[in-house]
């Protein structure tokens, strides 16, 4: 279904908020509103997948905070080196990262004779494999899975060749907080770590009993998203930036742009329209909302100003 441009044009005055997290006031009630006991053993409290092959966990205020934790816990010293690979091993890596390794160590997209750690980050939830050379170093790995927890979910390969993974629950739960830190050792609990109180550890713990069921149809509901985006901007000549495998729940759109759009003027109009969006920057590409409770409308609504025609 097609809405009217003046529809569009209006919306676009009154500024709506169409973020890459799910989390939304009425988001937030489709999982809060059961009545749920909260459990106290950690293990108890946290989905399987992230339990398997002995992993200890801690839940954390965000997936940077998993990061930062990850690092400590790893050993590193200020003058060791985090290698960093992605999936697509393009140039682009996000300052949320980049700014959580610089407060423990230094990073390079390169082996170096003082590299410690390797950093895998699975890029907008689409695996990134373990290259060679790490695994001949015999480097510790912390697999980035902050978008992967969909992909995760439906048994795609993230989270499993790590000695630590780390997720963001924002990129996925329709929740304002949360990451989890998991760890095939004993994490040092006297090592630095930003913390929760336990009342929102009990509101994350709620969120985990409660979405368990429904799990599968936001997975569903968010591949179906992105099929209908790539087919549409395929009208206009562009196309997906990446083929979505069968275990792969994307965390955000990306779109292959012509060299000829300009990214910059598009994250220009979607982020003045109320669209959570941005340049893949060096990639050539662009990236916005997927998630799960997108409504048909504001597919659409998205598309109507990133492809910029005067009709869908």
């Amino acid at each position: 279904m097609s809405y009217p441009v003046e529809l569009m044009n209006l919306a676009s005055h009154m500024r709506p908020r169409i973020s890459i997290s799910p989390f939304n006031s009425s988001s937030m009630g489709d999982i809060l509103n059961q009545e749920g006991e909260v459990i106290a053993d950690i293990t108890e409290m946290c989905p399987d997948f992230w339990l398997d092959e002995g992993k200890f966990l801690k839940i954390l205020p965000s997936g940077r905070s998993a990061l930062k934790l990850a690092l400590l816990a790893s050993g590193v010293s200020r003058d060791d080196t985090v290698m960093i690979v992605t999936t697509t091993g393009g140039n682009y890596i996000s300052s949320c990262v980049t700014r959580a390794i610089e407060e423990v160590c230094q990073w390079s997209r390169k082996l170096e004779k003082n590299t410690k750690v390797a950093l895998l980050i699975h890029e907008f939830g689409f695996p990134c494999p373990l290259p060679e050379e790490i695994s001949e170093r015999g480097l510790t790995v912390i697999e980035d899975c902050a978008y992967a927890v969909g992909t995760r979910i439906e048994g795609g390969k993230v989270g499993l060749v790590g000695d630590f993974a780390i997720y963001s629950l924002t990129k996925y739960y329709p929740i304002p907080f949360g990451g989890v830190l998991a760890s095939r050792n004993p994490i040092n609990p006297d090592l630095p770590a930003d913390r929760l109180a336990d009342d929102a550890v009990s509101f994350v713990v709620k969120c985990f009993m409660n979405s368990e069921t429904k799990r599968a149809d936001w997975n569903q509901r968010r591949r179906e998203n992105w099929h209908h985006f790539s087919k549409q901007i395929e009208k206009i000549g562009l196309h997906a930036y990446f083929d979505l495998g069968v275990s792969v729940v994307p965390g955000v759109f990306v779109a292959r742009g012509p060299s000829a759009m300009t990214g910059s003027s598009t994250k220009e109009r979607c982020v003045n329209a109320g669209i959570e969006s941005t340049e893949y920057y060096g990639q050539g590409g662009f990236y916005f909302p997927v998630h799960q409770y997108l409504t048909n409308y504001e597919r659409d609504y998205i598309l109507h100003h990133f492809m910029n025609l005067g009709d869908l």
